[in-house]
Order: structure tokens, then C-alpha cells, then sequence
């Protein structure tokens, strides 16, 4: 703080040193020799000083970590976390948001800022955790909320991923991007065997965003591999009449004929 909001109100501590140095030294000599001398020791010492003060601005780390040490507080703390998360020294940074949390732990974005560590090292559980207590303080925050849908679904906690990404959408939070989110994740579900489970979040971007080509095209190759043939020719004719003809879409009618005939 007063290595960045200082420098101004000095100018006026410093005119007013000088000037009332100036006027006790006035035109004698010997004191003149004095202040000369105790000017140069003065600027000596400062210049020094102010080379180690220079050292600690060398990158937001350093200075973090001096600030840390000088007086310890939640922000610093926090700061030096999110600057070690940016360089993926997760390892580092934890103990730090512990230290944030552990002096303001009402703050939601320390909890929210420990579960992305947490899911970023595949800490799940723990990662959710702490997202539900970052909701659990900040329930309007949309980021926070997303950011619960997103562990929900990597935990395979698919009717909450749900229920935290609709109520982040009712936030703020933009609903095409929760749409292309839900969509991926479903079709890599139908991918790997499991459209039952990928049907959800690809039918929840459908109402999202039903303008999404690719979710309506998954839609229905997720209910043929159900053997829903009929429902999957009418999710194929509701996808035409909202977005209109697409190359995405010309397959699926001979696919559907060929479920149909067996």
C-alpha cells in the first residue's frame, strides 16, 4: 500500500523538510556542510533501501509474498494463490487459498477458487465440496453456480449438473454456452455406450438452444440407439422445422428407414 499510494503526499512531507532545512542552515557555512553532508548519507541510505524495496516488485509473486510477511490478510493470500493457479503450481497454491479461507472464511471466491484447484487436480469429491460451500455463500452468483453444474457432471452427478446448470442460466449465466456444454457431454456419453444418460443433457440443450444444429442431430441418433424409431423421426422433423435443412441432417433420414425396416 505505501509503495504504490504514497509517492504524492510525500512531495509535501519532503518540500517541507527541505525548506525548513534551508532556512536553518540559512547563509552560514558550517551548517551548510552539515545539511550537505547529512543530505548525501540521507539520499545514500534511501537510494539502498530502495533498491531491496525495487527487488520485492519483480513479479506479482515476489511482491505477494513480501506483503505476506509484512502483514499477513486473507487478500494477499488469495492473490498469490490465484498467481500461482495461472502457472498451474496448484501444488503451491493450495496452502495459500487454506490460509485465505481460514482468515475469511465467509468468502465465497476463496471456496469457489479452491474447487477449481481441487478439479483441475482431480480431487472430485473435495472439489464439490467446496463448491457447495462457495454456493452456499454467494447463491446468486452465476460463474459459482456453472462452476457446481461442471463438477456435477464430471462426478456423474448428472440430474444436479442439471438442476446447478438451469439455475445458473436463470443467473445470467449465457445459455448457448451451457447448451454446447451439455451437448458435448451427452454425446460423449451416447459414445461410450450410455445414451440413456446422455439423453438429458442433450435434450436440456435442445431447450436451451434450439438453434443448436449438432444437439438436435444428436438427439436423434441417441434415440435410434435406444431403437426409439418413431421418436427419433419426429426429433428429426422438429430439428428441420426449427433450424431448417442442414447437411447434419441427411443421413438420418436413410438410418431412420433402415431401423424402421428391421
Amino acid at each position: 500500500m505505501a509503495d504504490r499510494f504514497t509517492h504524492i503526499p510525500m512531495m509535501g512531507i519532503a518540500i517541507g523538510v527541505a525548506w525548513t532545512v534551508s532556512e536553518w542552515a540559512g547563509a552560514r557555512r558550517g551548517r551548510r556542510r552539515v545539511v550537505t553532508g547529512a543530505a548525501a548519507v540521507v539520499l545514500a541510505a534511501l537510494a539502498l533501501f530502495s533498491i531491496r524495496q525495487i527487488g520485492y516488485w519483480r513479479d506479482s509473486i515476489s511482491l505477494y509474498e513480501h506483503a505476506i510477511a509484512v502483514s499477513d490478510s486473507d487478500y494477499m493470500q488469495g492473490n498469490l494463490a490465484t498467481t500461482l493457479m495461472a502457472q498451474r503450481r496448484y501444488r503451491e497454491a493450495e496452502p495459500h487459498l487454506l490460509a485465505a479461507i481460514r482468515l475469511a472464511p465467509a468468502e465465497a471466491g476463496y471456496h469457489q477458487d479452491l474447487a477449481v484447484l481441487l478439479s483441475q487436480t482431480g480431487r472430485l469429491d473435495e472439489a464439490a465440496g467446496e463448491s457447495d460451500a462457495a454456493v452456499a455463500l454467494a447463491p446468486g452468483n452465476a460463474t459459482i453456480m456453472e462452476f457446481a453444474g461442471m463438477v456435477a457432471l464430471r462426478r456423474g452427478r448428472y440430474e444436479e449438473a442439471l438442476d446447478a446448470m438451469a439455475r445458473a442460466v436463470k443467473l445470467g449465466t449465457e445459455a448457448v454456452r451451457v447448451a454446447a456444454v451439455l451437448n458435448d457431454n451427452g454425446a460423449s456419453l451416447a459414445a461410450h455406450g450410455r445414451p440413456r444418460d446422455g439423453e438429458p443433457l442433450v435434450r436440456k440443450a435442445v431447450e436451451l438452444d434450439p438453434a443448436l444444429v449438432q444437439a438436435r442431430r444428436n438427439l436423434v441418433l441417441i434415440l435410434m440407439d435406444q431403437g426409439r424409431a418413431e421418436e427419433a423421426k419426429e426429433s428429426l422433423r422438429l430439428a428441420i422445422e426449427a433450424t431448417g435443412s442442414h447437411p447434419e441432417y441427411n443421413d438420418l433420414s436413410q438410418q431412420l428407414s433402415g431401423l424402421a425396416g428391421r
